[in-house]
Parts: structure tokens; sequence; C-alpha cells
């Protein structure tokens, strides 16, 4: 609940897939981007947004999104799971490895995130994040149609080619980010 699922129901008994959303009849990409946000923002849980701010050619605000935003884990403990995380994407041998190209474009930049497939390869799953901004993607069929793909999860690849074209307009547009995630003292 304080990671703002709703969609889990009493039958889902499958508690190991937790971590991308495997549940019986899994949760949505949505709900599951909300309780990444909490691991990326140092253990304060924000409520997804798709916008923050819509403005007209004269840059007046016609429409603003705020956020509900709450703690659900100890700094550290965001932080710790965070290491975990950004090994599957920066190290040789990790599940994100090579399908997660925007280390090496953003020289210094944490990416942190878990890949993910079903069974029979119906599903692809990337849930990652950046100091910065998460994000969740999700590929498969509405019909469980098993896909075939030599590649890498196109669902951590989707993502990457998002976060590619956000940073590369940021420094193009000359917009501050953060490199890394600053880690508490207590860890």
């Amino acid at each position: 609940n304080d990671l703002g699922f709703t969609t889990i129901t009493k039958d889902d008994k499958a508690e190991a897939p937790l971590a991308l959303g495997g549940f019986t009849y899994g949760v949505t990409v949505y709900e599951m981007t909300q309780a990444y946000s909490g691991l990326a923002n140092e253990g304060v849980w924000s409520e997804a947004r798709l916008y923050t701010k819509v403005l007209n050619i004269n840059d007046e605000v016609l429409l603003e999104k705020g956020t509900n935003q709450r703690i659900v884990y100890s700094e550290d403990t965001a932080y710790i799971m965070g290491r975990l995380l950004k090994s599957s994407i920066h190290e040789a041998g990790g599940t994100g490895y090579g399908a997660i190209t925007l280390k090496n474009k953003v020289k210094g930049l944490e990416v942190c995130g878990k890949t993910g497939t079903t069974t029979s390869m119906r599903d692809y799953y990337f849930a990652g994040y950046t100091p910065d901004f998460v994000a969740c993607c999700w590929y498969g069929y509405d019909n469980n149609k098993t896909i075939t793909t030599n590649t890498h999860n196109p669902a951590a690849m989707l993502w990457d080619y998002t976060f590619e074209k956000i940073y590369a307009y940021m420094d193009e547009n000359d917009i501050s980010y953060t490199l890394e995630f600053e880690r508490p003292s207590s860890v």
C-alpha cells in the first residue's frame, strides 16, 4: 500500500516476482514506476505523473501537476538497493549491461535498473532510474503471445533510447542534471 499498488488482489500468490510486477495478474507499469521512485529518491515515494506543467505559446501555465510524497524506505536502504541495481547495468555480466548504453553516452551518469522476462518469453520489463528520473517499460502482446527476438531485452532498449533522448535534450539546452546518487554518511 505504501508503494502505491492498487491492482494487487488477494488472489495474487506469486510473491517472488514482486520486483517486476509478476504477480498472478500483475501490476500496471504506472504503479511499478511509482514503486521504484522510493528507491531513486532517497527513500521518498512520489506519485507518478505523466507531466509536470503544460504551457501555452506565451509561457503561461495551462495545467500543472503536483505530486504526493511519503517516506517508504530509509535513506540507507534506498542507497544500498541502488548499488545493487546499478551493478546489473554497469558491470559486465549484469542483465542490463548490454542493453543500457546511456551510461556510456553520458559520462559518469549512474543508471540503476532491473530487467525481467516472464516464462515463455511473453513479457519483457525494465524498471530503471537515474538521479533525476524514474521510468518503467513493458514490452509484449496484450494476448500473451510469445515474443521472438534475438536481441537484448526490448523494454530495456526502449527505456535506454528514451532516456538518451532526454539527456541529449538537456545537454543541447544547457539544462543541468545530477550524475551520481549521494551516499548517506551512515553507509
